[in-house]
């Protein structure tokens, strides 16, 4: 019975040491595994370090190419800007130039854009669209607003060899052109690459929407749509809107989109507010709507006033 004892003491002993040797190994692979997932996190938050640098180093490019504010200042009575990238870059972006004419005309555009896609992607392809507007505008390769439009079409086309694969990529883009006649503006001259504007004609009160094309820049679609110029007359202190499609898209909480009828609603009521009071408006009935509801796309309006 003493013997029993001590061998079923001498056994427990052993199955305890066995217990406590496995859980030590255990426990340092546990420790091991651990400093790994460190060393892996470490890692990982150096390089998101650096690609936000460089994303940030982007932005600062981007926003370059951007008109700068004491342009659009001398160029228009008054103009607002609402621009929110998704990401760190977008691939939205607004333009202004100016081609000499006939007769020394100088005719002046402005446009508002919308790549396909948001972030990298979008940006890479707001700097190649960017790029082919400034050549053909600065050129004088064409100075209908449609036949720019429909240019840059057939360039992005070549450029990425879309007749080749199936890459789908683009961009919507609303072009106006308009000139200094004796100090003011009469008329300008819109098109439409499946994007509209909007003007408030001051004197009347009312709001009116101009539809551009439904045909797109670049990718694979109809060739029988076609871009067209339509001339929209101009007095003095109408507005000008245009926009691309983030701030219609923009969802809120219960997944309802902001829309294009509140959005014009709002401009209907506030048609009589000062330029910048109008933009000032709009990007607080935005953040009303949106609250803390991730941004779907970039989101880009641009307001202004014609002399």
């Amino acid at each position: 019975m003493y013997i029993i004892s001590i061998l079923s003491l001498s056994f427990l002993v052993i199955a305890l040491f066995m217990v406590i040797r496995k859980t030590k190994l255990q426990k340092q692979k546990v420790e091991q595994v651990k400093e790994e997932l460190d060393k892996a996190l470490l890692e990982v938050n150096e390089q998101n370090i650096k690609i936000t640098n460089s994303l940030r180093a982007a932005q600062t490019i981007q926003h370059a190419i951007l008109p700068p504010s004491e342009l659009l200042k001398k160029v228009f009575n008054s103009y607002f800007t609402i621009y929110r990238p998704k990401d760190i870059v977008s691939g939205d972006f607004y333009w202004y130039g100016e081609s000499q004419g006939e007769d020394d005309i100088t005719y002046k555009y402005f446009a508002c854009v919308d790549c396909t896609g948001h972030g990298v992607p979008g940006a890479l392809m707001s700097m190649i669209g960017k790029t082919i507007l400034q050549e053909i505008v600065d050129k004088g390769l064409a100075k209908d607003p449609a036949k720019i439009l429909e240019m840059i079409n057939t360039r992005i086309i070549s450029y990425l060899r879309q007749q080749e694969n199936s890459i789908n990529d683009g961009m919507d883009i609303s072009l106006i052109r308009f000139t200094d006649q004796e100090g003011s503006v009469k008329s300008i001259d819109f098109a439409g690459a499946k994007s509209d504007i909007y003007k408030i004609d001051k004197q009347k009160n009312t709001l009116k929407r101009y539809r551009g094309s439904r045909k797109f820049i670049g990718g694979h679609q109809r060739k029988d749509i076609n871009f067209s110029t339509t001339n929209i007359p101009i007095n003095k202190g109408d507005y000008i809107f245009m926009l691309t499609d983030g701030l219609l898209d923009q969802n809120n909480i219960k997944n309802d989109k902001f829309g294009r009828r509140y959005f014009e609603d709002y401009l209907r009521q506030h048609s009589n507010n000062p330029l910048k009071d109008v933009g000032d408006l709009l990007e607080a009935a935005l953040d009303v709507h949106q609250k803390n509801v991730p941004q779907r796309d970039d989101i880009t309006v641009i307001g202004i006033e014609m002399k």
